[in-house]
């Protein structure tokens, strides 16, 4: 009991002295000496503890989380310990670790950090050797060629030159470059070597001739509107210190990036990422590849198209009418519906507006009907992308229905009168003729003068009627005036009954003719 009081008492009297500066004191990192890729090794972050009751807390950026050991020293102190194993390669070389202690001050109400890094160093072999060559490309014979081997070693490499035969390799050169006069084709690599092992770059194929391999233009195969898709453009990079520059119509100032095979060969690409409309459809990409020649004084160019084929659904849908304007009541009509589409439209149809909604009237491209009223028309172009209405067509007959109701009314009314003049004639045909003497007698007035006893005189006057032969034998034309004397007989009529008086009475009129 005496000996932990006074090992606690000194752990508290450490912690005061040890927290008399600003900043704790930093952790310690601990690698092994030697690290070579493919070793096992184990690596720590340690930071003295003064009060084991309130350790600080480690952390690092090799693994998170990690697990916080306490161990008690031969002298009787403590350390805090995080400690992980790995198994090290060629990425590790370089790496920065950082390990931060964080102490708990005024009885936990705070903390103070400090930290400590070191940067490993891992020794491998050859790691991604290269060959390229300049100028890239077809070259003409007698030209000068440079190749040049690259690799990624600690320590470095040297390198080594072969060229393919029937026979086997043939070691043709020694060191980073290998500059040499075209005299026939042939396919070269080269090895990079240090103590660690070697690696052979891909193969050099050296071809005599005047133009680059054409670049390669790599579409998705089948395209629809409004989808997004990536289009990108690829050129062979014999040398990825010197490739080739590519351009194309789809986006200027295309950036571009040097991607390395699985083979070991490069590429040199540009890609462009855009959502497809039916704009798109037919338009031509074009890509082009310059090639620096002759240690780059000079570039030649290879160039390669492709053309976008984008399906869409129907635009610019259309109705057209002919004939058009005004037309008359029981003339042929013919509408047309037009629209643009890929695939093409497969079905076309019609439709006519009325209260209750729109009526299918037709199907088809064309529509021909007999007008009878006016009325609203509209199509329909579908296909297997969607489907697109067309601007509705007014058509108009002239006069309209008015014109038809007057048409009818005239000719009730023309029918009508046409009836009652058969009517009128056959009547007259059927009705007795009045004689001349009878016709002339309707124009006579006749006056009564006098009335004694049973004679009645009066007197008529007679005016002649015209050109017309008369039943009166016309006097000498010198007299002014005749006098005619006519025996009347008179019936009485009386209760509607016509009868003849017992005794006639004799009825004198004296007629004057002019």
């Amino acid at each position: 009991m005496a000996d932990q009081s006074v090992r606690m008492v000194t752990a508290i009297v450490l912690q005061s002295v040890f927290f008399l500066s600003d900043s704790p004191p930093k952790p310690s990192i601990e690698i092994p000496g030697d690290l070579k890729e493919k070793e096992s090794v184990s690596i720590s972050c340690s930071a003295s503890t003064p009060c084991p009751h309130s350790p600080p807390q480690l952390t690092w950026n090799l693994q998170p989380d990690s697990h916080n050991m306490m161990e008690e020293n031969t002298d009787g102190t403590f350390t805090s310990k995080i400690q992980k194993s790995i198994t090290l390669s060629h990425e590790h070389d370089g790496f920065i670790i950082t390990c931060s202690a964080r102490y708990p001050v005024n009885e936990g109400k705070g903390v103070k950090t400090s930290e400590e890094t070191k940067t490993l160093s891992v020794s491998y072999a050859p790691k991604k050797t290269s060959v390229c060559i300049s100028p890239s490309g077809l070259v003409s014979a007698g030209s000068w060629v440079i190749l040049t081997c690259s690799s990624r070693a600690k320590p470095p490499v040297s390198f080594t030159w072969f060229k393919t035969s029937r026979d086997g390799p043939i070691n043709v050169s020694e060191g980073d470059f290998y500059r040499f006069n075209v005299t026939d084709g042939g396919v070269y690599y080269c090895v990079a070597t240090n103590q660690l092992g070697d690696q052979t770059s891909s193969e050099i194929h050296q071809t005599i001739g005047d133009s680059p391999p054409k670049p390669s233009i790599e579409i998705p195969g089948d395209l629809k509107e409004k989808e997004s898709v990536s289009i990108s453009c690829s050129a062979s990079t014999p040398c990825p210190h010197s490739p080739p520059q590519l351009t194309w119509n789809l986006q200027p100032d295309s950036h571009n990036m040097t991607e390395e095979n699985t083979d070991g060969t490069f590429t040199t690409k540009i890609q462009k990422n855009i959502t497809l409309s039916h704009e798109h459809d037919g338009f031509i990409i074009t890509c082009s590849a310059r090639y620096p020649v002759n240690e780059g004084k000079g570039v030649k160019t290879s160039e390669e198209t492709k053309t976008l084929s984008v399906s869409y659904a129907p635009k610019n849908t259309s109705a057209s009418i002919s004939p058009s304007g005004l037309v008359s009541a029981g003339s042929w009509v013919n509408l047309t519906c037009s629209s643009r589409a890929k695939p093409p439209v497969s079905r076309f149809t019609w439709f006519k507006t009325c209260r209750d909604g729109p009526i299918k009237v037709s199907e088809g491209a064309f529509y021909r009907f007999n007008v009878t009223d006016g009325g609203v028309y509209y199509c329909v172009a579908t296909n297997q992308l969607g489907n697109q209405t067309s601007s509705e067509i007014h058509l108009s007959i002239t006069g309209g229905v008015l014109y038809l109701l007057l048409g009818s009314v005239l000719g009730g009314i023309i029918g009508i009168i046409v009836l009652i003049g058969l009517v009128v004639f056959v009547w007259r045909l059927k009705s007795p003729h009045p004689t001349a003497h009878q016709s002339q007698n309707q124009t006579v007035g006749e006056t009564v003068t006098t009335e004694e006893g049973g004679v009645h005189y009066g007197e008529i006057n007679f005016s002649r009627l015209g050109p017309g032969p008369s039943s009166v034998p016309e006097q000498d034309s010198g007299q002014q005036q005749d006098t005619l004397y006519a025996q009347v007989k008179v019936s009485q009529t009386a209760d509607n009954v016509t009868r003849w008086a017992d005794v006639p009475e004799d009825l004198y009129a004296q007629v004057k003719t002019t």
